[in-house]
């Protein structure tokens, strides 16, 4: 992680010498909607696998980079960037059930589940024009540095009170690194001499599933939005 982050140190260095017009920098945001993909490794029966599936919703996620971006001709370019994200994925409200009435016990219950991690962006840019304004596709993988898994469970109660309680998430054993690949569509406008504005419709999903060894593994991906711009 040390050697990744020194290389994006002396890159970053290259672009602000000024010495060549091929290095850009740039500053990109995203919001959309995470959930997971669930792989059974055939130990746990499906009917619970299953319940499971039903049980999860989607949630909402968010993520912000830095990059610098290379032209290796008039329409392919690299970037490689640095940033956070956040992914997250919840169970329904489900109503709670006592044996014997408990007017001061919660009635609905949720659980959310957060994952935040450093992310080292490496992609590859292709534009559909040379003109100023233009179409283009980008993808590429990302190495995953986890920085923290938390849960959070929400209560509600009769009375219409509702608690809230965050603590870390440690059923699991996660991984410390894991890989994003990563897919967008998007649109180049320039509006300066030097900046460029984009908007992408983004696609991210983990390569291995956030667990070393759970038999009910996940892979959290991510659907949204990015938009930024790039100067240089």
């Amino acid at each position: 992680m040390k050697k990744a982050l020194l290389f994006l140190f002396l890159f970053a260095s290259s672009l602000a010498s000024g010495q060549t017009s091929k290095f850009r920098f740039g500053l990109a945001l995203n919001a959309g909607r995470t959930d997971n993909i669930q792989s059974n490794d055939g130990s746990v029966p499906n009917v619970v696998s299953n319940a499971y599936k039903d049980l999860e919703q989607r949630s909402i996620g968010y993520s912000g980079q830095i990059f610098t971006q290379y032209s290796t001709s008039s329409k392919f370019k690299l970037q490689v960037g640095m940033g956070y994200v956040r992914t997250e994925y919840a169970t329904e409200i489900k109503e709670l059930v006592f044996a014997q009435p408990e007017p001061n016990m919660p009635r609905y219950s949720k659980f959310e589940y957060s994952h935040q991690d450093l992310m080292l962006p490496i992609q590859a840019r292709y534009n559909f024009s040379v003109k100023k304004n233009t179409f283009y596709v980008l993808g590429g993988i990302s190495p995953l540095f986890k920085l923290k898994r938390s849960k959070t469970n929400t209560l509600w109660y009769a009375d219409g009170s509702i608690s809230s309680k965050t603590d870390d998430d440690s059923v699991t054993d996660y991984r410390t690194l894991n890989f994003n690949g990563s897919f967008g569509i998007g649109y180049d406008l320039k509006v300066a001499k030097k900046m460029n504005v984009f908007f992408q419709p983004t696609f991210d999903c983990n390569l291995l599933g956030a667990s070393k060894s759970a038999s009910l593994n996940r892979r959290v991906y991510s659907v949204g939005l990015s938009v930024g711009f790039i100067y240089g």
